[in-house]
């Protein structure tokens, strides 16, 4: 679990999900994009999706989001 802000090992948690549990991970991130590329790596070394849930419960898939990063920061800052 992370709030995506840092302070998480990332390779830490593929590691031991490689090694042990083998999951799909699919990470969010709500009303903010703050931690997206960590989300976004976490979800794709793991066969997973990547979402960030605004403010008004609408979602953006990740691949979206980094296609058009200033378009979506400015609707979450609002």
């Amino acid at each position: 679990m992370t709030d995506g802000l840092g302070g998480s090992n990332v390779e830490l948690i593929l590691d031991y999900n490689k090694r042990k549990a083998k999951a799909t991970l699919n990470t969010f991130l709500m009303h903010t994009s703050a931690g997206a590329p960590l989300m976004k790596e976490i979800a794709d070394k793991t066969g997973g999706r990547f979402t960030i849930v605004k403010n008004d419960g609408a979602t953006i898939p990740g691949d979206m989001y980094f296609a058009n990063k200033a378009k979506y920061d400015k609707e979450l800052k609002e």
